[in-house]
């Protein structure tokens, strides 16, 4: 059930990204959450950091850091500067929404 929700979660990602490109119509507060998406993977990625400090022995953690969770937060990541640079990129094209941000 989890899965399915992430996938879901992850589904609605991808519809906003298309929108915020122009390749499918405006959706509702679409600068909010664009900078909302790239915000959480950004966030999500930047646990890269105490990972890769908990890799190397520079940090004591109690949950060693497995090569997976260092590669899950290196692709948010990238995910999430991609959304960003998107997001500034398109800015000024689009249109007014609801979102005064």
């Amino acid at each position: 059930a989890i899965s399915i929700l992430t996938a879901g979660i992850l589904v609605v990602f991808g519809i906003y990204a298309l929108s915020g490109a122009g390749n499918i119509r405006k959706l509702p507060f679409l600068k909010t959450a664009l900078v909302f998406i790239s915000t959480v993977f950004i966030l999500r990625g930047l646990l890269l950091i105490p990972e890769f400090l908990i890799a190397y022995g520079l940090m004591i953690s109690p949950i060693p850091a497995a090569p997976r969770f260092i590669l899950f937060s290196t692709v948010s990541l990238v995910i999430g500067c991609l959304f960003l640079s998107g997001t500034v990129r398109g800015w000024s094209s689009f249109s007014s929404d609801n979102s005064n941000i």
